[in-house]
């Protein structure tokens, strides 16, 4: 048995001042064993438009800018992607790394907090690389940029060494000088670390030997719980301990999998032990769904919406689905699983807010509009279990509905012009949501009508990445493709989920 967050291990205690310690872990009982294991494919992967994918010979090559595309779709997605680009450079107090949330205080000025977290820097490098290759910002500067991140993000790590993290991880908070900020380490942070560092390696050739000393230095495997075969949350520095729970369920966290299998730092049968549906969820099992996938059993359980069949998340939030197919290219190498999965679950997530919150829809976890603090929200139907309110898991300051933009603009790949269209009439009802100058504001309360006044820079860089890789067939995705996709695509061709093929 194991313990496992039933919140994204994205949300965090976000305020003015210090980072909070680590949210308690909420306990969720899990069975042992689950696949999420994908096919080969052939040598393209096809975008939205047809166009060609990563690993094809037509595929763009790094920092070749891609121009306007003349579908209606496409042309509004890249003019978000520039406002999204635009906002995200003013996080960049040009510090060591980036702010962490940026505020519009009583009189209209943009305020940024003083601290930052491993995986909004982690958003800064595939952000910048976005921006190269959609034209937005020259090669040479965006290598200037990310050169000046990695000798940073190196002496955090060195930093984070003396004060006792395990195997080459960072802590989870930093100041913007790059100095570790608190005692925790977090697992799936530094997965988010680690992927854009395999990201840069292969985006900027010059770079490849900077970037891959820290990323060789990361030893996830050191955050591994031999008995579960499942990694544990955090590691606190301060008592030199593992957290209780660890990571068990299909969420985002099933990123650090990825990490961890294409370092070749564990088995590839870690993964088959992330559980796909608890069989404590299930109002009777059906014994069917079992496989067996590398002598792992795994329970290929499954939810429905609408009459569309997807593999749910923790908390049925679109970010715990959506946000790491930004880097990793799981519906390319899982044609039998994450390629039946995804699309459904976007149709899902849309006719939920169709049907429920007045056509709204993306409920992720984002700011509370009315105070800037932090919560999760999400689609209850999408959840492994009970799942997140769209209200939000802060009982004590709800209000209304609470949509995200980039809970939309995550599934614009598979939904194009439902996400524009969804994005435009939020703003023509919300008008405050899209500021003329520091462009979307994080999330509104679509009943009560309040519009926060906060960005946050992970969710800001979640938007552009889904925007760039819709703009250009997967680019961002290919470079992680080229860096472990010899490890990963097979080990991800082997699982088929319990959902029909299209």
């Amino acid at each position: 048995m194991s313990m496992d967050s039933n919140r994204p291990a994205r949300v965090r205690a976000r305020r003015q001042g210090q980072p909070a310690s680590w949210p308690a872990v909420r306990a969720m009982l899990c069975v042992a064993a689950s696949a999420l294991v994908l096919a080969a494919c052939g040598s393209t992967e096809q975008g939205p438009a047809g166009t060609a994918a990563p690993g094809s010979p037509a595929y763009l090559p790094a920092g070749k800018p891609v121009g306007p595309r003349s579908d209606p779709a496409m042309t509004a997605a890249r003019q978000y992607a520039k406002v999204m680009w635009d906002s995200i450079m003013l996080f960049d107090r040009g510090s060591a790394f980036p702010a962490d949330k940026a505020c519009i205080d009583g009189n209209g000025v943009l305020q940024t907090t003083s601290y930052t977290f491993i995986a909004n820097v982690a958003a800064y490098i595939w952000s910048i690389t976005a921006a190269r290759d959609l034209g937005f910002v020259a090669p040479d500067q965006a290598q200037a940029k990310i050169g000046r991140l990695l000798d940073a993000i190196a002496s955090a790590q060195e930093q984070a060494r003396l004060r006792g993290a395990p195997g080459g991880m960072l802590t989870w908070a930093a100041k913007l000088d790059g100095a570790p900020d608190g005692n925790t380490v977090s697992s799936v942070d530094n997965a988010w670390l680690a992927a854009a560092l395999a990201l840069a390696k292969q985006a900027y050739p010059p770079l490849a030997a900077r970037a891959g000393g820290i990323l060789a230095a990361m030893r996830f495997d050191s955050m591994l719980d031999p008995v579960s075969q499942q990694f544990r949350n955090t590691f606190d520095l301060g008592t030199a301990t593992f957290s209780a729970g660890t990571y068990g369920v299909m969420s985002e966290s099933r990123l650090i999998s990825y990490v961890a299998i294409g370092l070749g730092q564990v088995p590839r049968t870690q993964y088959f032990h992330l559980t796909r549906v608890p069989e404590w969820s299930e109002p009777a099992i059906d014994g069917s769904l079992y496989r067996t996938y590398e002598g792992v059993p795994v329970y290929e359980g499954i939810r429905k919406y609408a009459n569309y069949v997807f593999v749910p998340t923790g908390g049925g939030s679109v970010f715990e689905a959506f946000s790491v197919p930004v880097l990793i290219p799981e519906a390319k190498w899982g044609t039998g699983s994450w390629a039946r999965s995804h699309p459904n679950q976007a149709k899902a997530q849309i006719q939920y807010g169709l049907a429920n919150w007045g056509g709204y829809w993306g409920f992720s976890p984002a700011s509370i509009p009315a105070d800037g603090g932090y919560t999760e929200y999400g689609a209850p139907p999408m959840a492994v279990a009970t799942g997140y309110s769209p209200l939000g898991e802060d009982v004590a300051r709800r209000a209304g509905p609470v949509v995200s933009p980039y809970s939309a603009f995550l599934m614009i790949e598979y939904e194009p012009q439902a996400v524009i269209d969804n994005i435009k009439r939020l703003v023509r009802r919300f008008p405050t949501l899209q500021h003329p100058q520091y462009g979307f504001m994080d999330s509104v309360d679509v009943q009560a009508g309040t519009v926060s006044r906060c960005m946050l820079l992970l969710d800001q860089g979640l938007s552009l990445g889904a925007l760039a890789n819709y703009l250009t067939g997967g680019k961002l995705r290919g470079y992680i493709e080229q860096e472990w996709g010899y490890a990963l695509q097979p080990l991800l061709g082997i699982e088929t989920f319990s959902i029909p093929a299209p």
